[in-house]
This record gives C-alpha cells, sequence and structure tokens, in this order.
C-alpha cells in the first residue's frame, strides 16, 4: 500500500501537520508550557515520515530488482524464445486460420497445430504470472511497461478472442484475467486511440473486464467461421 503512495504527498502530509500544529500551540494563551510536546509531537511526525519514505524506497528498489530478474530470466528462457516464433508465426497467419481456431481443442489434429497451442499458452501463461507479480507489488509494473509495452500490447491485442473462447470454454473468467488487465491499462497509458479499429477494440476490452468483474463470462460475439 505504501508503494502506491506518491512521495510528494508522503513529504506534503507531515509539512501540513506540523505547520497546524505550530499554528494552534502559537494561538493559545501559553503557548510556552506546550513547546516540549509539540516538540515530541514533531518529533514523532519526522520519525514517521522518514520511516514511510524509506520502505517505499527499499519496497521501490525490491520490485525493481525483482523486475530485472525476471527480465534476465526471459531473455536465457530458450523455451519462450522459441515460443514466441511460434505465436509471430501464428500471428502472421490468422487470416488463413485465426488464432481463436487454437482455443478449442477440438480443432487440434496435427503436431503443428498442438506445438503452436503449446507455444501460444506458454507466453501467456508466463505473462499472467507477470501481471499477477506486478498486481502483487512484486515486479515493478511501469519498469515492465518500458521494455515490453510493445511486445506484450500486440499479443495481447491479437489474442484478445482466444483468451474469451477458452473463458468460455472452461466457463472460467479468471483465466489470464490479469493479463487482460494489464493490456488495458498499457493500452491506455500508451494513449493509442488515434484509430476507429484500436478505439472499437478498446471498448470490447472494456466490455469483457466488466464482465470479469463481477464473476460474468462475456457473451460470445463472434463465430469461428465469420471471425475476421
Amino acid at each position: 500500500m505504501i508503494t502506491k503512495i506518491p512521495y510528494k504527498l508522503i513529504l506534503i502530509i507531515p509539512t501540513i501537520l506540523i505547520g497546524i500544529l505550530i499554528y494552534c500551540v502559537s494561538d493559545l494563551e501559553d503557548p510556552v508550557s506546550f513547546y516540549g510536546p509539540t516538540c515530541i509531537l514533531i518529533s514523532a511526525i519526522a520519525a514517521i515520515t522518514v520511516a514511510t519514505v524509506t520502505i517505499k524506497s527499499n519496497r521501490h528498489t525490491f520490485m525493481q530488482t525483482n523486475s530485472l530478474a525476471f527480465q534476465q530470466a526471459l531473455q536465457g528462457d530458450e523455451h519462450y524464445k522459441k515460443a514466441l516464433k511460434g505465436i509471430s508465426k501464428a500471428m502472421s497467419n490468422r487470416l488463413d486460420k485465426p488464432l481463436i481456431f487454437y482455443a478449442n481443442s477440438e480443432n487440434i489434429k496435427t503436431d503443428e497445430d498442438k506445438q503452436t497451442l503449446e507455444d501460444i499458452r506458454y507466453v501467456l501463461n508466463i505473462w499472467e504470472r507477470a501481471a499477477t507479480a506486478c498486481v502483487n507489488d512484486i515486479y515493478d509494473e511501469f519498469y515492465l511497461y518500458k521494455t515490453y509495452k510493445s511486445m506484450v500490447l500486440d499479443i495481447g491485442i491479437q489474442f484478445r478472442w482466444f483468451i474469451q473462447e477458452v473463458q468460455d470454454n472452461r466457463d472460467n473468467p479468471d483465466i489470464y484475467k490479469y493479463f487482460s488487465n494489464l493490456v488495458f491499462l498499457w493500452t491506455i497509458r500508451r494513449g493509442d486511440f488515434t484509430s476507429d479499429q484500436t478505439q472499437e477494440s478498446l471498448k470490447s476490452v472494456y466490455k469483457q473486464l466488466k464482465t470479469i468483474e463481477t464473476g460474468k463470462l462475456p457473451k460470445r460475439r463472434h463465430k469461428l467461421k465469420n471471425f475476421r
């Protein structure tokens, strides 16, 4: 919780409290008798402020260290690199074979389709865990945003119908929930709302997230045969 409080607010609030305290004491008929307790209160406020800043700084360092470790782990993960190539190929061929095709197990017949599905699951699972770590202040979400935003947003938008289909098939709206939230947050932060297609995609994602918050599955709005 402390990590989410801005440094400015941590410093402004104690300053205001000390100012109010000094003003109230100086307005008394006999302020001298309150100097001792006032100094103690001011010292206590200052100590709490320093402790809060220290905790926030240490926590932020902890999050950055974990984020760097995550980045290094991805760079050394050959399975992840191979899976990225697999889903990149699937994304390139999505007009011939829609990505939602891989969400239904009965469609998976060939070894190539099985490998593609494994690649999709591996990448999405990694980023679902990363998104969960960001929510729990284990990873520095903004650090990951600066490093991976383009790739994550591309995957998140392209696979949004795949994710919804998996949720429907398993009757579980929590599948890839945090990853979907992360994609939505990063899309807003990047501010790429220029195209009509992007705006419609955002509206669709937002509606899905609202249903997830209430524990309901989004209604199907597509079919495989007419998916584009």
